[in-house]
Protein backbone atom coordinates (compact mmCIF):
# COMPACT_ATOMS: atom_id res chain seq x y z
CA UNK A 1 0.00 0.00 0.00
CA UNK A 2 1.64 2.88 -1.10
CA UNK A 3 -0.06 6.58 -0.21
CA UNK A 4 -0.34 9.13 -2.47
CA UNK A 5 1.17 11.45 0.08
CA UNK A 6 3.66 9.57 1.73
CA UNK A 7 3.54 11.24 5.09
CA UNK A 8 -0.13 9.17 5.45
CA UNK A 9 -0.83 6.80 8.15
CA UNK A 10 -2.82 4.11 6.36
CA UNK A 11 -3.64 0.72 8.20
CA UNK A 12 -4.81 -2.65 6.51
CA UNK A 13 -6.11 -6.29 7.70
CA UNK A 14 -6.92 -9.50 5.33
CA UNK A 15 -9.38 -11.95 6.08
CA UNK A 16 -9.63 -15.56 4.33
CA UNK A 17 -8.60 -17.45 2.82
CA UNK A 18 -12.69 -17.81 1.79
CA UNK A 19 -13.67 -20.85 -1.03
CA UNK A 20 -13.54 -20.38 -4.60
CA UNK A 21 -16.32 -18.53 -5.80
CA UNK A 22 -17.30 -16.85 -2.55
CA UNK A 23 -19.51 -13.20 -3.14
CA UNK A 24 -18.64 -10.37 -1.55
CA UNK A 25 -21.81 -10.49 0.04
CA UNK A 26 -20.74 -13.89 1.88
CA UNK A 27 -17.81 -12.80 3.12
CA UNK A 28 -18.16 -9.10 4.18
CA UNK A 29 -18.68 -8.09 7.16
CA UNK A 30 -15.85 -10.58 8.11
CA UNK A 31 -17.01 -13.07 11.17
CA UNK A 32 -13.60 -14.30 12.16
CA UNK A 33 -9.99 -12.02 13.10
CA UNK A 34 -8.19 -11.16 10.13
CA UNK A 35 -5.32 -13.56 9.23
CA UNK A 36 -2.70 -10.44 8.42
CA UNK A 37 -3.30 -7.05 10.16
CA UNK A 38 -1.52 -3.74 10.81
CA UNK A 39 -2.14 -0.55 12.76
CA UNK A 40 0.78 0.88 12.87
CA UNK A 41 1.43 4.51 13.99
CA UNK A 42 4.02 4.65 11.18
CA UNK A 43 3.07 6.90 7.70
CA UNK A 44 4.43 5.75 4.43
CA UNK A 45 4.77 2.12 2.73
CA UNK A 46 2.92 -0.72 4.61
CA UNK A 47 2.13 -3.90 3.54
CA UNK A 48 3.09 -7.63 3.28
CA UNK A 49 6.95 -8.39 2.33
CA UNK A 50 9.00 -11.16 2.33
CA UNK A 51 11.48 -10.30 5.56
CA UNK A 52 8.78 -10.19 7.61
CA UNK A 53 7.60 -12.90 10.12
CA UNK A 54 5.00 -11.71 11.93
CA UNK A 55 1.23 -11.58 10.99
CA UNK A 56 -0.10 -8.35 13.06
CA UNK A 57 1.41 -4.59 13.52
CA UNK A 58 0.46 -2.81 16.37
CA UNK A 59 0.70 0.78 16.84
CA UNK A 60 4.50 0.81 17.69
CA UNK A 61 5.44 -1.84 14.87
CA UNK A 62 7.07 -1.05 11.52
CA UNK A 63 4.23 -1.61 9.63
CA UNK A 64 5.05 -4.84 7.23
CA UNK A 65 4.22 -8.62 8.19
CA UNK A 66 4.58 -11.93 7.14
CA UNK A 67 3.56 -13.04 3.27
CA UNK A 68 0.81 -15.09 2.35
CA UNK A 69 1.13 -18.29 0.56
CA UNK A 70 -1.88 -18.66 -1.33
CA UNK A 71 -3.63 -21.35 -3.48
CA UNK A 72 -5.42 -21.49 -7.08
CA UNK A 73 -9.28 -20.21 -6.35
CA UNK A 74 -9.07 -18.83 -2.91
CA UNK A 75 -10.53 -15.53 -1.87
CA UNK A 76 -9.44 -12.77 0.32
CA UNK A 77 -10.93 -9.74 1.60
CA UNK A 78 -8.88 -6.55 1.81
CA UNK A 79 -9.60 -3.80 4.15
CA UNK A 80 -7.40 -0.37 3.93
CA UNK A 81 -8.26 2.38 6.24
CA UNK A 82 -6.33 5.91 5.74
CA UNK A 83 -5.95 6.49 9.51
CA UNK A 84 -4.51 10.09 8.50
CA UNK A 85 -8.31 10.88 7.49
CA UNK A 86 -6.58 13.04 4.36
CA UNK A 87 -8.78 11.62 1.67
CA UNK A 88 -5.68 11.16 -0.52
CA UNK A 89 -5.32 8.15 -2.65
CA UNK A 90 -3.60 5.12 -2.55
CA UNK A 91 -2.30 2.33 -5.14
CA UNK A 92 -1.77 -1.11 -3.95
CA UNK A 93 1.54 -2.79 -5.85
CA UNK A 94 1.17 -6.66 -5.66
CA UNK A 95 4.25 -8.67 -6.06
CA UNK A 96 2.92 -12.02 -7.39
CA UNK A 97 6.02 -15.23 -7.60
CA UNK A 98 5.38 -19.00 -8.45
CA UNK A 99 2.41 -18.36 -10.87
CA UNK A 100 0.49 -16.83 -8.77
CA UNK A 101 -2.21 -14.32 -10.45
CA UNK A 102 -5.01 -12.03 -8.88
CA UNK A 103 -8.50 -11.41 -9.94
CA UNK A 104 -9.80 -8.48 -7.92
CA UNK A 105 -13.56 -7.93 -7.14
CA UNK A 106 -14.92 -4.79 -6.57
CA UNK A 107 -17.30 -5.03 -3.18
CA UNK A 108 -21.12 -3.49 -4.57
CA UNK A 109 -20.96 -0.77 -2.43
CA UNK A 110 -18.95 1.63 -0.40
CA UNK A 111 -20.80 3.41 1.90
CA UNK A 112 -19.31 6.44 3.81
CA UNK A 113 -22.08 7.97 5.98
CA UNK A 114 -25.56 6.50 7.42
CA UNK A 115 -27.91 8.40 9.95
CA UNK A 116 -30.48 8.34 11.87
CA UNK A 117 -32.87 11.41 12.78
CA UNK A 118 -35.77 11.92 15.32
CA UNK A 119 -38.00 14.35 13.35
CA UNK A 120 -41.56 16.01 14.36
CA UNK A 121 -43.39 12.33 13.53
CA UNK A 122 -40.89 10.22 12.39
CA UNK A 123 -37.55 9.22 12.19
CA UNK A 124 -35.09 10.41 9.37
CA UNK A 125 -32.20 8.00 7.76
CA UNK A 126 -29.99 9.26 5.67
CA UNK A 127 -26.68 7.95 4.05
CA UNK A 128 -24.41 8.42 1.30
CA UNK A 129 -22.32 5.79 -1.04
CA UNK A 130 -19.08 6.62 -2.62
CA UNK A 131 -19.60 4.02 -5.09
CA UNK A 132 -21.96 1.19 -6.71
CA UNK A 133 -21.16 -1.73 -8.54
CA UNK A 134 -24.02 -3.92 -9.73
CA UNK A 135 -26.18 -2.93 -6.79
CA UNK A 136 -29.85 -3.66 -6.92
CA UNK A 137 -31.70 -2.39 -4.05
CA UNK A 138 -31.19 -1.73 -0.45
CA UNK A 139 -33.65 -2.79 2.55
CA UNK A 140 -34.44 -0.96 5.78
CA UNK A 141 -34.61 -2.98 9.03
CA UNK A 142 -35.44 -1.57 12.42
CA UNK A 143 -35.36 -3.45 15.73
CA UNK A 144 -36.58 -2.23 19.18
CA UNK A 145 -33.27 -3.85 21.18
CA UNK A 146 -30.76 -3.81 18.97
CA UNK A 147 -31.16 -7.15 18.30
CA UNK A 148 -33.54 -8.75 16.65
CA UNK A 149 -34.54 -6.53 13.06
CA UNK A 150 -37.39 -6.59 10.89
CA UNK A 151 -37.87 -5.04 7.18
CA UNK A 152 -39.96 -1.80 7.35
CA UNK A 153 -38.94 -0.62 3.70
CA UNK A 154 -36.70 -0.52 0.74
CA UNK A 155 -35.17 1.96 -1.87
CA UNK A 156 -33.63 1.28 -5.03
CA UNK A 157 -30.21 1.37 -5.67
CA UNK A 158 -28.06 3.17 -8.23
CA UNK A 159 -26.80 0.04 -9.72
CA UNK A 160 -23.66 1.54 -11.02
CA UNK A 161 -22.13 4.74 -9.95
CA UNK A 162 -18.63 5.79 -9.42
CA UNK A 163 -19.64 9.17 -7.72
CA UNK A 164 -21.72 10.00 -4.47
CA UNK A 165 -25.17 9.09 -4.30
CA UNK A 166 -27.50 10.58 -1.60
CA UNK A 167 -30.31 8.32 -0.19
CA UNK A 168 -32.91 9.19 2.30
CA UNK A 169 -36.18 7.54 4.18
CA UNK A 170 -38.96 7.88 7.15
CA UNK A 171 -40.06 5.71 9.42
CA UNK A 172 -43.65 6.91 9.79
CA UNK A 173 -44.12 4.93 12.47
CA UNK A 174 -40.76 4.69 15.31
CA UNK A 175 -41.37 2.63 18.37
CA UNK A 176 -41.44 4.74 21.07
CA UNK A 177 -37.53 5.26 22.90
CA UNK A 178 -34.64 3.37 20.71
CA UNK A 179 -34.87 2.66 17.71
CA UNK A 180 -32.18 0.84 15.93
CA UNK A 181 -31.65 0.85 12.28
CA UNK A 182 -29.29 -0.99 9.61
CA UNK A 183 -29.25 -0.90 5.80
CA UNK A 184 -29.12 -4.11 3.73
CA UNK A 185 -27.70 -4.00 0.54
CA UNK A 186 -29.31 -6.35 -2.23
CA UNK A 187 -26.75 -6.83 -5.39
CA UNK A 188 -28.08 -7.79 -8.36
CA UNK A 189 -26.83 -11.23 -8.32
CA UNK A 190 -28.63 -11.86 -4.99
CA UNK A 191 -25.88 -11.80 -2.64
CA UNK A 192 -26.52 -9.20 0.32
CA UNK A 193 -24.30 -7.48 2.82
CA UNK A 194 -25.29 -5.51 6.20
CA UNK A 195 -24.24 -2.18 7.09
CA UNK A 196 -23.35 -0.53 11.13
CA UNK A 197 -26.35 -0.12 13.09
CA UNK A 198 -27.25 3.36 13.97
CA UNK A 199 -29.64 4.29 16.03
CA UNK A 200 -32.21 7.17 17.50
CA UNK A 201 -34.53 8.09 20.28
CA UNK A 202 -38.25 9.01 19.81
CA UNK A 203 -40.99 10.55 22.03
CA UNK A 204 -44.06 9.35 20.76
CA UNK A 205 -45.73 11.16 23.56
CA UNK A 206 -45.29 13.06 26.79
CA UNK A 207 -47.41 12.69 30.00
CA UNK A 208 -47.55 15.57 32.81
CA UNK A 209 -47.26 14.86 36.02
CA UNK A 210 -50.82 14.42 37.49
CA UNK A 211 -52.49 16.64 39.38
CA UNK A 212 -54.24 17.08 42.21
CA UNK A 213 -51.65 14.84 43.89
CA UNK A 214 -52.26 14.03 46.92
CA UNK A 215 -55.73 13.62 45.09
CA UNK A 216 -59.50 12.52 46.40
CA UNK A 217 -61.50 11.51 43.96
CA UNK A 218 -60.63 12.72 40.78
CA UNK A 219 -56.98 13.14 39.32
CA UNK A 220 -56.07 14.71 36.04
CA UNK A 221 -53.44 13.54 33.63
CA UNK A 222 -51.84 15.86 30.68
CA UNK A 223 -50.99 14.09 27.85
CA UNK A 224 -49.61 14.96 24.16
CA UNK A 225 -49.37 12.78 21.47
CA UNK A 226 -47.75 12.45 17.85
CA UNK A 227 -50.05 10.73 16.42
CA UNK A 228 -53.56 8.58 17.13
CA UNK A 229 -52.95 6.10 19.22
CA UNK A 230 -54.37 4.12 22.25
CA UNK A 231 -52.98 4.92 25.80
CA UNK A 232 -53.13 2.61 28.88
CA UNK A 233 -53.07 3.66 32.36
CA UNK A 234 -52.27 1.12 35.26
CA UNK A 235 -52.25 1.85 39.10
CA UNK A 236 -50.61 -0.72 41.47
CA UNK A 237 -51.02 -0.06 45.14
CA UNK A 238 -47.59 -0.64 47.33
CA UNK A 239 -47.18 -4.59 46.44
CA UNK A 240 -47.48 -4.08 42.80
CA UNK A 241 -51.04 -5.42 42.46
CA UNK A 242 -53.07 -3.72 40.06
CA UNK A 243 -55.68 -2.19 41.49
CA UNK A 244 -56.90 -0.01 38.79
CA UNK A 245 -56.79 0.67 35.21
CA UNK A 246 -58.39 2.14 31.91
CA UNK A 247 -57.78 2.75 27.92
CA UNK A 248 -58.35 5.40 25.91
CA UNK A 249 -58.40 5.99 22.00
CA UNK A 250 -56.57 9.33 21.84
CA UNK A 251 -55.76 11.51 18.88
CA UNK A 252 -52.81 13.49 18.12
CA UNK A 253 -52.51 16.93 20.15
CA UNK A 254 -53.22 17.58 23.83
CA UNK A 255 -55.29 15.83 25.64
CA UNK A 256 -56.58 15.14 29.63
CA UNK A 257 -56.77 11.91 31.02
CA UNK A 258 -59.33 12.04 33.96
CA UNK A 259 -58.48 9.17 36.49
CA UNK A 260 -62.18 8.32 39.12
CA UNK A 261 -60.44 7.04 42.15
CA UNK A 262 -63.51 6.88 44.39
CA UNK A 263 -63.16 3.00 44.56
CA UNK A 264 -59.65 2.94 46.18
CA UNK A 265 -58.80 3.50 49.68
CA UNK A 266 -56.69 6.15 50.88
CA UNK A 267 -52.82 5.72 50.10
CA UNK A 268 -49.68 5.05 48.16
CA UNK A 269 -49.94 3.99 44.36
CA UNK A 270 -47.73 4.03 41.09
CA UNK A 271 -49.38 5.34 37.86
CA UNK A 272 -47.78 4.20 34.93
CA UNK A 273 -49.20 5.53 31.08
CA UNK A 274 -48.87 3.23 28.26
CA UNK A 275 -49.18 3.55 24.60
CA UNK A 276 -50.71 0.64 22.30
CA UNK A 277 -50.57 -1.83 25.52
CA UNK A 278 -46.70 -1.88 26.49
CA UNK A 279 -44.89 1.21 25.16
CA UNK A 280 -44.32 3.31 28.86
CA UNK A 281 -44.51 6.81 28.27
CA UNK A 282 -44.40 7.64 32.28
CA UNK A 283 -44.75 6.54 36.03
CA UNK A 284 -45.55 8.72 38.61
CA UNK A 285 -46.09 8.45 42.31
CA UNK A 286 -49.69 9.06 43.45
CA UNK A 287 -51.23 9.56 46.63
CA UNK A 288 -54.81 8.88 47.38
CA UNK A 289 -56.61 11.00 50.75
Amino acid sequence: ISPTDPTDDYDFAIWGPYPPGSSPGSICPPLSQPIRCSYSALTGNTGLNYTATDFTEGVGGNKWVDDLTVITGEVYLLYVSNWSQSGLAFNLNWDLQNGASLDCTVLPMELIDLTARAADKEVRLDWVTATEHNTDHFRIERSSDGDSFMPIGHQEAAGHSLSQRTYGFQDPEPFNGMNYYRLILVDQDGSVSRSEVVWASFNTGDVSAPFPNPAEDLTLVPIELTRQGTVEWRVQDALGRLVLQGTRLLEPGSSMLDLDLRTLPGGSYTLSVFREGEERLASYPLIRR
